[in-house]
C-alpha cells in the first residue's frame, strides 16, 4: 500500500509522456471516430495471414527483437535463478529490492535493443516513405508537359513563329537599299537612310531557297542586287534580321552603297 501510489504516478506519467509523443507525431490531431469499438480489430486472423506478405521485413525484425529480448531475460535470469529459488523466504523489502534491481536490469538491455531497432526501423521507414514519394518516369514526363508544354504543341507555335518572321522579311525586301548575294546560297537585303539610320541595316537574309525568293523579290522591285559571296556569307553568320551591321563591315559595305548609288544616279 505504501508504494501503490508511487508506482499509479509513475503509470500516469507514462501515460501523459506516451499521450504527448502521440498528439506531438500527429500534430495534436484527435479522430474521435477511432474510439468507437471495433470487433474487428481483436480478430488476429487478418493480420496474421498477411503479416508475410506485406511487410516481410518488419516481421524479420519483430522475430530477431523477440530472440534477442528472450536471450537477454534469460541471461539475467540464468544468474540469479537461486536467488529467485529462494525469494519467498526472504521479506518483501528485499524481494522488492531484488525484484526491481533484476527489471532494471532487463529494462536497459530492452531500451538499448529498442533504441537500436528503432533507429534502423526509423531509417527503413524514411527510405521507404522517400521511394513511395518519388515520381515515375511517366509522371516526370507528364510534368513536364504540363510545367513546359506539349512537344508537338511547341513545335508548331516554333513553325508559326519561323513562318511570322519570315513573311515579314519577304514585305521588309522592297525597302530594301542592296542585296548582297552568294550567286547560290547566300542572300541578305541591306536597308540604308542617310538621316534616320547610324549604319546599314539587315531587313532580311536567307539561304538556299530563301536566298531564291529574296532575290526574286529584289529583280520584282529593280533592287540591285550585289555578288559578293565572301561579304554575303559573313553578313548572313554575323548579323540578325532588324540588327544594324558591325563595325568591321563598315567599310566594305560602303563600298558597296557607294557603287549602288553611282549606279542609281547614272541611270
Amino acid at each position: 500500500m505504501t508504494l501503490l501510489p508511487v508506482m499509479a504516478c509513475v503509470g500516469l506519467i507514462m501515460i501523459a509522456a506516451y499521450t504527448a509523443v502521440q498528439l506531438a507525431l500527429t500534430g495534436f490531431g484527435l479522430a474521435i471516430a477511432k474510439l468507437t469499438p471495433d470487433f474487428n480489430r481483436l480478430n488476429p486472423a487478418p493480420r496474421l495471414c498477411n503479416l508475410f506478405s506485406r511487410n516481410l521485413a518488419s516481421c524479420c525484425e519483430s522475430l530477431v527483437f523477440i530472440v534477442l529480448f528472450s536471450l537477454a531475460l534469460r541471461q539475467v535470469i540464468g544468474h540469479h535463478f537461486l536467488l529467485l529459488y529462494i525469494l519467498p523466504q526472504k521479506t518483501m523489502h528485499i524481494a522488492l529490492l531484488t525484484v526491481g534491481t533484476l527489471l532494471k536490469r532487463l529494462l536497459t538491455a530492452a531500451v538499448i535493443m529498442i533504441l537500436c531497432f528503432g533507429s534502423y526501423d526509423a531509417y527503413r521507414q524514411y527510405k521507404r516513405y522517400a521511394k513511395q514519394l518519388r515520381m515515375t518516369k511517366h509522371e516526370v514526363r507528364e510534368e513536364w508537359k504540363q510545367t513546359e508544354g506539349h512537344p508537338e504543341i511547341k513545335l508548331r507555335v516554333r513553325r508559326l513563329r519561323l513562318e511570322l518572321l519570315r513573311r515579314r522579311m519577304m514585305a521588309a525586301v522592297p525597302k530594301a537599299t542592296a542585296v548582297i548575294v552568294n550567286p547560290t546560297q547566300f542572300a541578305v537585303a541591306l536597308q540604308y537612310e542617310r538621316v534616320t539610320m547610324n549604319a546599314p541595316r539587315v531587313v532580311a537574309k536567307g539561304k538556299n531557297l530563301l536566298a531564291q525568293r529574296i532575290r526574286m523579290i529584289a529583280r520584282e522591285h529593280n533592287i540591285p542586287i550585289m555578288e559578293n559571296p565572301p561579304l554575303a556569307r559573313a553578313l548572313f553568320k554575323n548579323c540578325e534580321v532588324g540588327q544594324e551591321i558591325p563595325e568591321h563591315f563598315y567599310k566594305i559595305v560602303a563600298e558597296v552603297l557607294a557603287y549602288v548609288y553611282t549606279c542609281l544616279n547614272n541611270k
